[in-house]
């Protein structure tokens, strides 16, 4: 029985030594999976801002745009509708901040989700033609978006 105590303290040290590198390299693996899931909202919520940019300069009427695509439709509040606009690229800022790194993949989704659906509620109610832009909208966003998940 002498002879193997030192054999099995032996193989209990290599297995400690082994489970806590295991743990390790899978705790790697997660946070890197997690950091390119939060790069890639990041990115996709700069172009969402982009597209927010376009239609807040197309309906602003102190700037000149030659061909508008985004016409605010009469009777609609523009400083109200400017201000909604700004209020959503304010909320995706912070999918480029390091706030959104903490948080958990599916609140991050949620709360992209929130964004897009108000552009697009606001997009098909308040924009001449809104449902069809709405449609082309949500169409180019979501190709920007697979390429993206391609990429990363």
């Amino acid at each position: 029985m002498e002879d193997f105590l030192p054999a099995i303290v032996v193989a209990m040290a290599v297995g400690f030594i082994m489970i806590k590198q295991i743990g390790k390299i899978t705790q790697g693996l997660d946070a890197k999976g997690e950091s390119t899931g939060t790069q890639l909202y990041a990115t996709f919520a700069g172009v969402v801002q982009e597209k927010i940019r376009a239609i807040k300069k197309d309906i602003d009427t102190s700037k000149e745009t030659l061909e508008p695509r985004y016409i605010l439709k009469a009777g609609e509040n523009e400083e109200k509708a400017l201000e909604e606009l700004s209020d959503m690229m304010r909320k995706l800022v912070f999918f480029e901040t390091m706030g959104s790194k903490r948080d958990s993949r599916e609140r991050i989704e949620g709360e992209m989700f929130a964004v897009l659906s108000e552009l697009d509620s606001f997009v098909s109610q308040a924009i001449e033609d809104g449902e069809a832009l709405a449609d082309e909208l949500r169409e180019e966003l979501f190709s920007v978006y697979e390429t993206l998940q391609k990429e990363g």
